[in-house]
């Protein structure tokens, strides 16, 4: 299956990013698979694209640290009820800037089915939370 996703290929102004298709990837340990439904473009990622946060991601990287979406796999150690349930995403690493991205389980917060999607990404709270819904 192929996806597409926005990647910066150096640090610079958010102009120079690009859209490229690419293999969507399977869930490693710990990690599930979302298909982006929406994802929030902020000055953080700015900063990530430009270089001048204070974490810098290895090059290339797709940006956009917060997003919500459908889980469609799971890798081991996520419990399979995760699959199907729409989730709000909060990562510094980034990926959500694309079709389907690589999350870790502690990166996820369960939406509720009458907030839309645009506002999903604030039901993500800080802090312990179980390793399934």
């Amino acid at each position: 299956m192929v996806m597409r996703r926005v990647l910066a290929r150096e640090f610079g102004p958010p102009e120079d990013l690009v859209v490229e298709k690419a293999a969507v990837p399977s869930p490693d340990e710990g990690r599930v698979l979302v298909e982006m439904r929406a994802g929030v473009v902020s000055f953080v990622n700015s900063l990530l694209v430009r270089g001048a946060y204070q974490v810098r991601h290895p090059l290339p990287f797709v940006p956009g640290t917060t997003g919500v979406g459908i889980v469609r796999a799971v890798g081991p150690g996520c419990g399979t009820s995760w699959v199907g349930r729409r989730v709000a995403i909060t990562q510094l690493e980034g990926g959500c800037l694309a079709t389907h991205t690589l999350v870790r389980r502690d990166a996820l917060a369960l939406v509720p089915d009458d907030v839309p999607d645009p506002l999903g990404p604030r039901c993500w709270r800080p802090g312990p939370r179980c390793s399934s819904p």
